[in-house]
């Protein structure tokens, strides 16, 4: 039996395996993405784990509250220069179907 997310990736192998035909460049960076979104999913499940047995964070010495906070920054900056090479990717390929540009 499928679940819904099989079924999901499934579709979603199909549209890149057609769409891959016309614009490479654009799937291979749609992988990429799907690929850090699906390891994000992963690593959010394991910190779930993680803090249903340490608990919160808040309740961490002063350091360690700290770390938290300079990591959820680069997590920020990260997410920002991801959306930057997202939009980078799309001006890229307008640019290709745009025969005004």
């Amino acid at each position: 039996m499928h679940s819904a997310a099989e079924d999901r990736n499934a579709a979603l192998a199909q549209t890149l395996s057609d769409f891959q035909k016309d614009n490479p460049t654009v799937v291979e960076h749609m992988k990429v993405e799907a690929d850090a979104l699906q390891r994000l999913a992963e690593v959010e499940a394991q910190l779930a784990k993680y803090k249903s047995v340490y608990g919160d964070s808040s309740t961490f010495s002063p350091d360690v509250s700290k770390l938290s906070e300079q990591l959820r920054q680069k997590e920020d900056e990260l997410q920002k220069h991801r959306l930057l090479e997202i939009q980078r990717t799309q001006v890229c390929f307008s640019r290709t179907l745009c025969f005004r540009c």
